[in-house]
C-alpha cells in the first residue's frame, strides 16, 4: 500500500498546483471626466512575488461600465520594469486557493496621456504595451505631478497633492497606464473592453520591504454630473448633426394629404454615430409609427416595413462595415422585390428572418400613415443607454422625382421638413424631445466597501494587521515557474529555490480609509490553513530514485558477496 499512497498523495499536489489569482496592483485608477461616462472596479487584488528584495506584481483590470477611454497610475519605490504578462497566472492560483469571486463592487476611475517634461516631472520611459500606452514617470514636487496629471487630462482633483508628498519625499517612481485610443477600432479591442477585462501587466522593481501601494486608491476624483440631458449639435456629415445624450429621444409628428398615400417604392437614408462600441442589445434608430421602424446591434439590422419584418443575412459582415465615426445608412424597396439595406455603401439583403431560405418580397399593400408618428433614437433598447448623434434623415419615393416625403437636416436645429407628394405642399414642425431633470451627481465608492485580495508568494507565511488569512500554504519553486509564460515562452518569474509560502490575505476597506500602503510582513510561523506542506522533491521522482539507488546498491553488494566468495574459494584450494 506504500506506493500507491505516495503516487495520490504526489498526484493531489500536482491537480492543486495548476491554476487564477485576479490581480491587481492597486494604485489610483482613471477614466475621463465625461458626464454619463462610468466605470465600475470591481475588486483590488494582485499576485505578489518577493524574493531578495525584489517585487513582481502580475496586475490585471476587470471592470464593468461604459468607459473605453481609461488608465491608473501605480506608484513603486523604485523605477520599474513593465512588461506584458498572461492571464494564465490568475486562473492556477485561483486553482490552488480554491478560489470563486462575486464582482459587485463599485470604484471611480480617471484617465490621461503624457508629455516629456512639465516642470520637476519627467518620463523617464514610454512605451506601449498590446494596447496599452505607459509613461514611467519621475516627480521632485507633488504639486508638478497633480499639473502633469491633470494637463494630461487625469481627472486629478489639485487639492488632493498633498497624498503624492510622501511617495516623492521618499523618491518612489509612478507608471502611468492608459489604453491607446487608436487601437479601440479593433474589434479585439474592443471586446475586452466590452467584456470587462484588459491585458494584464508585470511590474518588476526593487524594494527593501514587500509593499502594495495603497494609499493613492484615497484620492476621490472631482464628480462629474452624471447627465447634463443637453441635446447638442456637432459636426455631422453635411453640416450640424444632433447629438442625443443618455435617455434623449426626439419625436414629431406629420398629417399627409389624402386617404392613401402608397409607400411600395421607397428610400429612407440617415447617418448615425454612436459614442460607444457597439455590443448586443439594440438600438432603434428611426420609428415611423405604423410605417416602418429600423433597428440596429452588432448582430444587424431590423427593418420592419409595414408589419414586414426583415434583417441583414450577415452580422458579422455588418460589423465589419460599421465605422467608428459616422455610418451612411440607406434602405430601398420596390414592390415585388426583396428590399436591400447599404451600410456605408456595401450592400446587404433583406430577408425574413423567419423563412431565411425563402426571398421575401415587398407587399404591395403597404402605405404610409396618415398622421405620422416619427421617433427618433428610442432610449428604450439603445446599447447601454448611451448617446448617439443622427444627421440628415430623408424619406422619399424611390423614383419620384419630386422633393423628399420628410427631410430632417437638423442644421443646428430640431425642425423637419415634410413634403407632401400629392399636394406637393411644404410644411416645418418642431421634433419635441423628452429631457428629463439631470441626476444628481453621482459619487460611485461613498460609503462603499472594496474587498482587498492579495496573494503574496515569499520565502515564508504573511501576515497584514487587519487583514485575514484565508489559505497559507507551501508551493514548490518550479509550480510558480509555471503560473504563466512571456512572449518568448519563459516563466513570468523565475524563482532561485525550491519551495516558497503562498499566502492569500484579504479584508474590505472603504476608500476614504486607504490612507496607508499595505507592507505585508513575515508572521511568527509558517502555520497552515488551508493549505499543506510540499516536499522539497517531487515524491514519485524520489520513490523513483530511491527504487534505482537499492537496486543499483543491492547489485554492488551483490558483486562483492560474489567476488569475496570466489577469492575465498581460490584461497581454499591454494596448497599450504
Amino acid at each position: 500500500m506504500f506506493m500507491p499512497k505516495k503516487l495520490l498523495y504526489t498526484l493531489t499536489i500536482l491537480s492543486l498546483i495548476l491554476t487564477p489569482l485576479a490581480a491587481r496592483a492597486d494604485g489610483m485608477v482613471f477614466i475621463r471626466p465625461e458626464p454619463n461616462i462610468y466605470l465600475q472596479e470591481t475588486r483590488q487584488e494582485a499576485a505578489i512575488y518577493f524574493e531578495n528584495e525584489l517585487e513582481t506584481l502580475i496586475l490585471s483590470t476587470t471592470f464593468r461600465g461604459n468607459a473605453t477611454d481609461f488608465g491608473w497610475v501605480i506608484p513603486t519605490p523604485t523605477i520599474p520594469e513593465v512588461e506584458k504578462a498572461s492571464a494564465e497566472v490568475f486562473t492556477k492560483l485561483q486553482e490552488i486557493t480554491g478560489v470563486s469571486y462575486s464582482r459587485d463592487i463599485e470604484m471611480p476611475m480617471m484617465l490621461g496621456s503624457s508629455s516629456d517634461k512639465i516642470q520637476s516631472v519627467t518620463v523617464l520611459e514610454t512605451k506601449k504595451i498590446d494596447y496599452y500606452n505607459i509613461d514611467i514617470l519621475e516627480a521632485t514636487d507633488a504639486q508638478a505631478l497633480a499639473k502633469w496629471l491633470k494637463e494630461n487630462n487625469y481627472n486629478f482633483p489639485e487639492k488632493e497633492a498633498y497624498i503624492l508628498n510622501d511617495y516623492i519625499q521618499n523618491n518612489w517612481y509612478f507608471v502611468a497606464v492608459k489604453i491607446d485610443t487608436t487601437a479601440q477600432g479593433s474589434e479585439r479591442v474592443n471586446l475586452d473592453l466590452e467584456d470587462g477585462s484588459a491585458t494584464p501587466l508585470k511590474i518588476v522593481f526593487r524594494t527593501k520591504n514587500l509593499v502594495f501601494p495603497l494609499k493613492i486608491s484615497s484620492i476621490k476624483p472631482e464628480a462629474v454630473a452624471q447627465s447634463t440631458n443637453e441635446i447638442s449639435f456637432v459636426d455631422g456629415t453635411l453640416g450640424q448633426a444632433v447629438h442625443l445624450p443618455p435617455n434623449v429621444t426626439l419625436s414629431g409628428e406629420f398629417q399627409t394629404v389624402g386617404p392613401y398615400n402608397p409607400l411600395n417604392n421607397f428610400t429612407l437614408s440617415l447617418a448615425f454615430k454612436t459614442d460607444s462600441p457597439i455590443n448586443d442589445d439594440y438600438y432603434r434608430l428611426i420609428n415611423i409609427e405604423g410605417t416602418m421602424s429600423v433597428n440596429f446591434s452588432s448582430f444587424g439590422f431590423a427593418v420592419i416595413i409595414g408589419g414586414q419584418e426583415f434583417s441583414t443575412e450577415s452580422g458579422p459582415a455588418v460589423k465589419a462595415a460599421l465605422n467608428s465615426e459616422w455610418n451612411n445608412l440607406k434602405i430601398t424597396a420596390q414592390t415585388g422585390t426583396a428590399p436591400y439595406l447599404y451600410l456605408n455603401d456595401v450592400p446587404f439583403k433583406l430577408i425574413d428572418y423567419r423563412n431565411p431560405t425563402q426571398e421575401t418580397l415587398v407587399s404591395p399593400t403597404h402605405s404610409l400613415c396618415n398622421r405620422c408618428h416619427v421617433i427618433i433614437g428610442e432610449t428604450e433598447t439603445r446599447i447601454n443607454n448611451v448617446g448617439i448623434a443622427f444627421d440628415e434623415i430623408k424619406l422619399w419615393n424611390y423614383s419620384s422625382l419630386q422633393p423628399p416625403l420628410l427631410t430632417i437636416p437638423f442644421e443646428g436645429n430640431l425642425y423637419m421638413d415634410i413634403n407632401y407628394q400629392e399636394a406637393n405642399g411644404h410644411s416645418r414642425t418642431l421634433l419635441s424631445s423628452n429631457m428629463p431633470t439631470p441626476p444628481p451627481v453621482t459619487n460611485y465608492n461613498q460609503n462603499q466597501y472594496v474587498p482587498i485580495e492579495l496573494y503574496v508568494i515569499a520565502t515564508h507565511r504573511m501576515n497584514l494587521p487587519g487583514f485575514s488569512t484565508p489559505y497559507a500554504g507551501w508551493v514548490r519553486g518550479k509550480t510558480i515557474a509555471d503560473l504563466g509564460r512571456d512572449l518568448q515562452g519563459d516563466p513570468l518569474i523565475k524563482p532561485a529555490g525550491k519551495k516558497y509560502f503562498l499566502t492569500k490575505l484579504t479584508n474590505s476597506m472603504r476608500q476614504e480609509d486607504m490612507t496607508d500602503d499595505l507592507f505585508p510582513r513575515q508572521a511568527d510561523n509558517d502555520e497552515l490553513v488551508n493549505g499543506r506542506d510540499v516536499p522539497l522533491v517531487d515524491t514519485a521522482g524520489a520513490v523513483i530514485w530511491i527504487v534505482v539507488i537499492s537496486i543499483l546498491l543491492s547489485i554492488g553488494l551483490l558483486s562483492v558477496l560474489l567476488w569475496w566468495n570466489v577469492k575465498e574459494s581460490k584461497g581454499a584450494l591454494t596448497p599450504r
